[in-house]
């Protein structure tokens, strides 16, 4: 007889299946619900971005493009982060971009690439379903921080757990699940410890468009504070999936150092 299950490798069996998923799913079958279950924008996508997918199907714009993403847009990406971020203009040799799919995707690709078994992955709690289980699935280890009772992340709660085999830090502001938003303050101090202790930074910023406690950028325009405003030394992860009501397209972009950007995108291109 069959047994499917003796394929099953023990990583995969470290992982649980998604919660948010099985409530989506319940809430499927269920007449007019309130839907509280994932986020999910109660906007439709801009009629802007409509019209300009429409066109490019119409145009035959649907075949193969480039694993890094076309230029045009990581152009586009590229820009936009130097001018919020002008000391990322000033890296020798640049910093790199890429489109993934959607900021999970780049999440996937972000620790499978920089983490692996032996390694140590701070976890800021309570956190996003998913960061445990990449970091289970690359074979490091999850190592929570507990942030209660105002959920901020702070130097002081993260410092004493740090270890010789920690190797990444999640971070993710606005928070997902909890809303919080760093103050600036609290980001240089974090990107501090994280450079003096050698810890790999990776900032989650998909909701940084739902931030209504900004503060000023070059140009004047407001913006939600960002680690990346006080170093081009770690990885930023963001997207147009909550921004423009595009959660189904799957669209996010990350930018990082260069020689990390070029493992990312051979990875991608897997």
């Amino acid at each position: 007889m069959f047994d499917a299950d003796r394929f099953i490798t023990p990583r995969l069996r470290a992982i649980d299946a998604s919660g948010i998923r099985r409530v989506f799913d319940l809430g499927a079958k269920l007449k007019d619900p309130i839907n509280l279950s994932i986020g999910q924008p109660d906007f439709d996508v801009p009629e802007p971005i409509k019209k300009a997918a429409l066109e490019a199907i119409r145009k035959g714009l649907n075949r193969y493009t480039v694993t890094q993403g076309i230029k045009e847009l990581q152009d586009k990406i590229a820009a936009q982060v130097v001018s919020e971020f002008p000391d990322w203009g000033n890296v020798p040799g640049g910093f790199g971009t890429l489109i993934t799919s959607g900021v999970s995707g780049g999440l996937l690709l972000a620790v499978m690439t920089c983490a692996g078994p032996g390694d140590e992955v701070l976890i800021p709690d309570p956190f996003f379903v998913m960061y445990k289980h990449l970091v289970t699935l690359a074979g490091a280890t999850p190592v929570y921080v507990d942030t209660y009772p105002d959920f901020q992340l702070t130097a002081e709660r993260l410092e004493p757990l740090i270890t010789p085999r920690t190797k990444m830090l999640l971070f993710n502001s606005p928070s997902n699940p909890t809303g919080v938003v760093s103050p600036p303050a609290l980001c240089r101090e974090v990107v501090e410890l994280c450079q003096r202790r050698n810890v790999l930074l990776l900032t989650d910023e998909i909701y940084d468009e739902f931030c209504y406690e900004k503060v000023k950028r070059p140009g004047g325009k407001d913006r939600c504070p960002s680690p990346a405003e006080f170093s081009p030394d770690l990885l930023l992860l963001r997207g147009f999936s909550k921004t423009y009501a595009m959660t189904g397209w799957r669209i996010g972009y990350m930018a990082a150092p260069k020689p990390m950007a070029a493992e990312l995108i051979k990875l991608q291109g897997q």
